[in-house]
């Protein structure tokens, strides 16, 4: 009985050689030659390198992808960035060109400032501003927003922040008067929290939805928004009339103010 001829050691390295190079450079191409030449006996192997290279070059592949991806990542979030830089400057061009109008009607140059926090307790509305005394600012200076509407005045100082009282705290008392018209009053704040314009006569004519501002009788520039008329009351038993305010400026009022001296 004839006895089949095995590969030899040699033979096989070589030919396993040969089967590496075909699966991962010609593609499998020469699988055919191979299982021709082994007389089938690689060929089972030489299949198997075929979806070892099918599965590098998946792995290849998707090792690609994710590069691109981070690199597209890398740059949206430049873009971001540059977004986020042009939207700031325009923010701060649109900040001092309002700022110009606030500067016309005061003796000295604004401070731009801008609000991070809000210590309130009992009746108090305050903010804290992001400048102090070492930016030039001091006790009883105005903050007004970038559009002339009357945010408070300055009450503690501190090398670089501010706290300011705002509209609505007990402390606040500021003359103001009703747009267009020659009654005036001090703006005060109520027992249950709401503002008001007290000192009105019972006679004088006070209209629902008219603007009020800071009459300029006292340290305040005149002409600052304080808000509108909210509500008139001529009718209470009391010696003046109760005309309630709806603030201008918010008590969580954020962003970039002005700080004006007096």
């Amino acid at each position: 009985m004839a006895r089949s001829v095995q590969p030899r050691p040699l033979v096989m390295l070589v030919v396993a050689v040969l089967i590496v190079i075909n699966a991962l450079v010609f593609g499998g191409r020469l699988t055919a030659w191979v299982a021709d030449a082994t007389g089938g006996t690689l060929a089972p192997i030489s299949a198997r390198m075929s979806q070892v290279r099918a599965l590098v070059m998946t792995a290849l592949e998707r090792g690609g992808l994710a590069a691109e991806n981070g690199a597209l990542r890398d740059e949206v979030t430049r873009l971001q960035a540059r977004i986020a830089q042009q939207e700031s400057l325009e923010e701060q061009l649109l900040f001092y060109r309002a700022a110009a109008g606030i500067r016309d009607r005061t003796r000295n140059d604004p401070i731009a400032a801008g609000i991070f926090s809000y210590p309130q307790s009992g009746g108090s509305r305050q903010v804290i501003i992001n400048r102090g005394r070492a930016d030039w600012v001091a006790l009883d200076d105005v903050v007004v927003t970038p559009t002339g509407s009357l945010v408070g005045i300055v009450s503690r100082v501190f090398e670089h922040h501010t706290v300011v009282s705002i509209v609505g705290d007990a402390q606040l008392d500021v003359t103001i008067r009703v747009s267009g018209s020659e009654v005036s009053g001090l703006l005060r704040t109520a027992p249950d929290g709401s503002v008001m314009m007290d000192l009105v006569q019972k006679n004088e004519s006070v209209a629902e939805g008219a603007a009020v501002v800071t009459s300029g009788d006292d340290h305040y520039p005149a002409g600052l928004v304080v808000g509108t008329v909210r509500s008139v009351d001529n009718d209470a038993a009391t010696l003046f009339k109760i005309v309630r305010i709806a603030p201008a400026v918010a008590s969580n009022i954020s962003g970039d103010v002005i700080v004006i001296k007096p």
